[in-house]
């Protein structure tokens, strides 16, 4: 029986929960697992802090932590194989699921809002002094990418109004901003729930 892979965007006790307790079962020889992270955010880093304090090892969880830049990378390479859990964005992993990837599990979130703000360059003082500029997103079909658009549409604005340039990830996107390549940019705050300052 093929085993289904699981996307978990999870809380803080949720992840140890699973990792710990569902994964591994005492007397075994360890269970690999490998998980990948789309954000360097205190949001996204419950199995940084569980590796660090040698909670993996405690209950004999051979986990292997790989980063990958943004939501729907992880999501695309959960798909394929690569992984069997997952801490990321929602909205790639929901997309996926409509467009027919059923193999995908969303177990639970760590925040029901998009913490995300908006970078620009000293001249933009106003959300309406964005359209016609270059934008920073990680990629296309991701949270930030989600995020600018529901903020463009709150100001009376469209997608179509803007350029968005794919930068790849979060601090990507703040060196596109620093050289010029973009005239603002979507950042998130290093505890994933406040606003990033510049």
């Amino acid at each position: 029986m093929k085993t289904r892979p699981v996307v978990v965007c999870i809380s803080r006790f949720l992840f140890i929960f699973l990792a710990l307790g569902l994964f591994s079962l005492p007397g075994l020889a360890a269970d690999k697992l490998i998980g990948f992270h789309s954000a360097r955010t205190m949001s996204q880093a419950m199995p940084w802090i569980a590796e660090e304090v040698g909670l993996f090892r405690k209950y004999d969880l051979d986990f292997q932590l790989v980063y990958i830049s943004s939501a729907p990378l992880v999501t695309a390479a959960i798909l394929g194989g690569d992984a069997q859990v997952a801490i990321s964005g929602g909205e790639p992993i929901i997309r996926a699921h409509a467009q027919g990837a059923t193999d995908l599990v969303f177990v639970a979130s760590a925040k029901n809002t998009l913490t995300h703000s908006i970078l620009a360059k000293p001249e933009i003082k106003r959300p309406e002094d964005l359209k016609g500029k270059k934008l920073g997103v990680s990629r296309l079909g991701s949270n930030s990418h989600y995020f600018i658009i529901q903020a463009l549409r709150k100001n009376g604005m469209e997608p179509t109004d803007v350029t968005f340039i794919q930068t790849g990830g979060q601090v990507e996107n703040l060196a596109a901003l620093f050289s010029g390549a973009v005239d603002a940019a979507t950042m998130t705050g290093p505890s994933g729930g406040t606003r990033a300052a510049a």
